[in-house]
């Protein structure tokens, strides 16, 4: 049989761990941009990104159980969020095929669990069991010791869970209940370390070793502003004007640049074609990045603000410093791209 793919080994750290946000996580940061209150008369809540070490101790304390440590260590990282699709092998010597091989994270939803959205197996089983309708005769053909397997991902059925059946020391299992009864524990590690070591990527080619280990293409050039926007930008009939950019920064306080000005002349913002930077041979983002976020995204001039304003539209929550209180300047960084 052909190979359908190449397998490529990525030592997978904290800081490596994830590619994006979760799903479920609002752009809190776009709705205060918009909305300083909502119908209750409440400021959006900026919940952090990175986890706390009394979420993490609120979140052990309901479950039961004491998270592995480099498990913590990625939730101090992002409190959950997308990953690359990994896939762990289900056979011995498997080969290049898929059906070899297992998705590590719940394939096509390839995420890590916020910590307030973990739960046990078993809290999952009896969200679809009615005591009252449903035949008892069903548990026979649930995981045995399921309130002890808390699920960091599922998906139609299958999903990773870490596993205290044996141990306070959690090892990992992965589940399918698409397969035959008896058989749904597909594989199992003894511990979270012994499983992050085992995922693999699967690509149609290697991957090299860095992204983008060299800058492609030309920086922008104001004499074509147009060729800046993708999608041509927001398609604005009304190009902002000379005047209106000194009136903006004026009541920001601030000058504006004005190399930006030529390409907001063409599009009062949207979403432009240039992605990354690198610098001494590190790839710097210069844009949020999120599964609900559009990558290179300038907002509209209307919106911009000072990360100062910015701070005071949102609640902060688990008692995080707010921008005003970490930034002696906030009212001078200006929020252009959210």
């Amino acid at each position: 049989m052909a190979e359908e793919f190449k397998v490529v080994h990525r030592v997978l750290t904290p800081e490596n761990f994830f590619c994006g946000y979760h799903f479920s996580r609002r752009n809190y940061t776009q709705v205060a941009l918009t909305d300083k209150v909502d119908h209750q008369g409440k400021k959006p809540t900026r919940k952090p990104k990175s986890a706390s070490e009394a979420m993490i101790e609120k979140t052990e304390k309901r479950l039961g159980v004491r998270l592995p440590k480099i498990l913590k260590d990625i939730y101090f990282v992002q409190n959950g969020g997308s990953v690359e699709s990994y896939f762990i092998p289900v056979k011995d010597s498997p080969r290049c095929v898929y059906e070899d091989w297992m998705g590590a994270f719940a394939h096509d939803y390839d995420v890590l669990n916020p910590l307030e959205e973990l739960s046990t197996l078993y809290d999952s089983y009896m969200e679809y069991f009615d005591p009252e309708y449903s035949d008892p005769q069903e548990k026979e053909n649930w995981i045995s010791g399921s309130e002890k397997l808390i699920v960091l991902c599922a998906r139609s059925g299958y999903g990773t869970a870490l596993d205290y059946r044996n141990s306070d020391d959690p090892g990992v299992l992965l589940f399918d209940h698409n397969s035959q009864p008896g058989n749904f524990e597909v594989v199992q590690f003894e511990t979270f370390d012994e499983f992050l070591l085992a995922c693999r990527l699967l690509v149609d080619e290697f991957e090299r070793e860095s992204v983008l280990e060299e800058v492609f293409g030309e920086p922008p050039n104001s004499k074509n502003p147009d060729l800046f926007w993708g999608l041509g930008g927001n398609g604005t009939p009304k190009p902002i004007t000379d005047e209106a950019w000194e009136q903006k920064g004026r009541a920001l306080g601030v000058q504006l640049p004005k190399e930006l000005l030529p390409y907001y002349k063409v599009a009062d913002g949207g979403q432009c074609i240039y992605r990354v930077c690198v610098r001494d041979g590190v790839v710097v983002s210069v844009f949020p990045k999120g599964p609900y976020i559009k990558e290179g995204t300038f907002l509209p001039l209307s919106q911009w603000l000072s990360l100062a304003d910015l701070s005071d539209r949102l609640d902060f929550t688990d008692n995080r410093k707010t921008w005003n209180e970490l930034y002696s300047s906030a009212d001078k960084l200006i929020v252009i791209s959210a």
